[in-house]
């Protein structure tokens, strides 16, 4: 299963792998899960960042910004 909860089946369908590639990527993530852990806080953690440093849609007042 992935972190959405998908069967190495469907993710095998979904994203065209073949079984054998889904199992050795499961079976990376099972022998390094502390790495792993810390990937997925890191790309989390930018995500959040990334939002944040976002201006809000009320600092732009009644502004209108017009793309040519």
């Amino acid at each position: 299963m992935n972190e959405d909860g998908l069967a190495p089946e469907t993710v095998a369908t979904e994203f065209d792998l073949d079984m054998a590639d889904v199992y050795r990527a499961l079976a990376y993530y099972y022998d390094n899960v502390e790495a792993m852990t810390e990937v997925r806080d890191r790309r989390d953690r930018r995500i959040r960042e990334s939002r944040e440093e976002q201006p809000s849609p009320e600092s732009f007042g009644d502004r209108r910004f017009f793309f040519h």
